[in-house]
């Protein structure tokens, strides 16, 4: 699949912002997830990953967003500007398994009032649990 530029750079900004710290495999599953949705959808990238509410890096609560001017000189940047490329380019297969949706699941019970999961998140749509995040196809 044949990237923008700008496309390229935004999908790895989300990368970055979703999944620093995370193996590199965790981030290429991030960036399948992209992918996947922008195949399915037959979607751009930018209408895939600003979607609302769809990835938390760019929910305008997210503080993280605000920080993005000084990732761009940091191995976590470099890292995840691979991993785009890595799956754009079809140099690494998904281990997402076809994964659609994922989320940290301590993250996600701790910011919720019942310490539940989302009413989409079903364990038999579970594809991958790789770092802190699980992948489904939701």
């Amino acid at each position: 699949m044949t990237l923008t530029d700008g496309d390229r750079f935004l999908i790895a900004m989300t990368v970055v912002l979703e999944a620093e710290g995370e193996p590199e495999f965790g981030q290429e599953a991030v960036a399948w997830v992209i992918r996947n949705r922008m195949t399915m959808w037959r979607q751009d990238a930018s209408t895939v990953v600003l979607a609302r509410l769809q990835f938390s890096a760019w929910n305008h609560d997210q503080p993280r967003r605000l920080a993005l001017s000084r990732l761009f000189a940091t191995p976590a940047w470099r890292a995840a500007l691979s991993a785009t490329d890595a799956v754009f380019s079809d140099q690494t297969s998904d281990p997402s398994h076809g994964a659609t949706h994922y989320l940290n699941e301590a993250a996600t019970r701790a910011g919720r009032p019942n310490h539940d999961l989302p009413s989409w998140f079903k364990e038999g749509d579970v594809t991958a649990r790789i770092g802190r995040h699980t992948f489904l196809t939701a």
